[in-house]
């Protein structure tokens, strides 16, 4: 399975100067066919990572009253965020001197800029302060159980909600997906190998989550007048998955891994071609090794499974043929899998808390790890991430979206507001630690032709180099439409989050906590 997504046409590639055709031929090395080549280096310098000992960060600070105005922030510490989601934690030290291991003191007047950040010259500085914690940042829908309404917290719903059911069924350790998997009258039936039917589920992207059911009854246990409304909707569909939480977790795991060229060509193919050519580029250096960032390449993979796995819990999951598990098929051979409601849930509790949140945790930690120690090493990867993950934040809104319309709830654009502020915040924090380690400036104000230029930002490889000048050409004609379409309020527009990236003397847009019109 190739990975790699198209590259512009032909006929634009012969229009193209002899400088951009070089560049170009840098953009289709980013593919797995020439990820096995070796990177070769410029020998840009390292830019000096600042000490805490040094003896600026002393001078920064007034004579006095700086400890006890430090102090005063910290008692001030709060969350905000989404009821039930990640949320992002406001922090006592802004994201300049978070990165720039500076003491951050408030200013004395109450402004929105603390003291350090008032004396720096570069354009980052006229911003008020961010305060988020990029590790703590919402990117995905937390979803809930169908009973509880409450965040996933367990494998099986009867263990939060049918103890007595529960310790009939699972035992003490309760360490099986669900109903049925140990015999009686529930386990028979037609079947293969113990009565294990299999089928597969799909979201319609050319691959499929292959799995084993059992039937069970829930009137050998309890009877069902004992339950309430939406426990015998839960039980309606008598299957649930077989095996324990761990052969579950694999095969969500294995399936993520091995869907990744899918999902990225089905969500991007028909999308905006820098957003083609951005994941194009992490798709070859996560797929290329080098000794000198085997690191930086495991990450970018870590990242694009993540990307992945956020898009298995927007929806559409349908089973297909041969076996329906005694559901009846549409006309189209497919039966969506709320029909099947317990199995539902085994998948999507599964998904969010053994895979999505795993993922998440590790990419936010490694790369606040990455912006925090040496930026300018890992500038590079940094810069596809932040932009896949800025991408992850346009679809979670588009599928807010399209949920909206095919509910028909209102006039509201997104039912769900809590999310959309959870997600702007993220954007944010996102976008005040990149620009604040590109100190200011944009991929149009380097000069990528001089390492000199170079250098103040990153260290790259020439290969990188070349598929950034490239990326120059393609965003200086577009730069205004970016920084028009962030004054707007069409925040599922394809380029709304990404296209910040790329605008000069950035700051946050502004963005109502009230649903914009769903007329947008």
């Amino acid at each position: 399975m190739s990975e790699a997504l198209p590259p512009p046409s032909q006929s634009q590639s012969q229009s193209q100067s002899p400088q951009a055709q070089s560049r170009q031929q840098s953009v289709n090395q980013y593919s797995p066919q020439a990820a096995q080549q070796q990177q070769p280096e410029l020998t840009y310098e390292i830019i000096p990572h600042p000490r805490r000992n040094d003896t600026t960060a002393a001078r920064a600070l007034p004579e006095a009253g700086s400890r006890s105005q430090a102090a005063g922030v910290r008692k001030h510490q709060r969350r905000v965020g989404s009821k039930g989601g990640n949320q992002g934690k406001h922090q006592q030290t802004c994201v300049a001197c978070k990165i720039a291991h500076k003491m951050c003191v408030p200013a004395a007047n109450g402004a929105m800029i603390c003291q350090r950040c008032q004396r720096q010259a570069y354009s980052m500085s006229r911003l008020g302060c961010v305060y988020f914690s990029i590790v703590d940042i919402t990117l995905f829908r937390t979803m809930t159980d169908p009973i509880s309404h409450k965040a996933y917290t367990s494998l099986t719903i009867s263990q939060q909600l049918c103890g007595r059911v529960e310790r009939r069924l699972l035992g003490p350790a309760g360490s099986h997906l669900g109903l049925g998997l140990s015999g009686g009258r529930g386990g028979g039936g037609r079947g293969g190998r113990g009565g294990l039917l299999p089928f597969k589920l799909t979201q319609g992207f050319g691959t499929y989550l292959h799995l084993e059911a059992q039937r069970f009854d829930v009137n050998d246990i309890i009877s069902t007048e004992q339950l309430t409304p939406s426990e015998q909707d839960l039980y309606s569909h008598p299957y649930s998955i077989a095996g324990d939480y761990l052969t579950l977790k694999k095969a969500c795991e294995d399936f993520v891994r091995d869907s990744k060229g899918h999902y990225i060509a089905a969500k991007t193919s028909s999308g905006d071609a820098l957003t083609q050519n951005m994941f194009k580029a992490a798709i070859g250096y996560a797929a290329n090794k080098t000794s000198r960032n085997d690191k930086d390449h495991e990450f970018l993979r870590t990242v694009l499974n993540f990307w992945t796995a956020a898009r298995t819990i927007e929806g559409g999951w349908r089973l297909e043929g041969p076996e329906f598990l005694g559901l009846v098929p549409d006309e189209n051979g497919q039966v969506p899998l709320r029909k099947a409601p317990y199995i539902d849930y085994q998948f999507s509790s599964v998904m969010v808390q053994h895979v999505l949140f795993p993922l998440r945790d590790s990419v936010l930690k490694q790369l606040n790890s990455m912006i925090l120690s040496k930026a300018a090493n890992h500038w590079f990867v940094i810069f596809l991430s932040t932009f896949i993950l800025l991408h992850t934040c346009t679809l979670l809104l588009q599928q807010q979206r399209d949920f909206t319309r095919r509910r028909g709830t209102g006039k509201e654009r997104y039912s769900n507001m809590k999310l959309v502020t959870s997600i702007h915040e993220a954007a944010k924090t996102l976008l005040a630690f990149f620009h604040q380690i590109c100190k200011g400036k944009t991929l149009l104000d380097v000069d990528w032709e001089r390492a000199e230029s170079v250098k103040r930002i990153a260290r790259i490889s020439e290969i990188e180099a070349n598929f950034l000048k490239y990326l120059v050409g393609v965003v200086e004609k577009r730069v205004d439409e970016f920084a028009n379409l962030a004054k707007t309020d069409d925040y599922h527009a394809d380029l709304w989050f990404t296209g910040q990236m790329f605008v000069r003397d950035w700051k946050p847009p502004y963005v109502s906590d009230v649903s914009p019109s769903c007329q947008g």
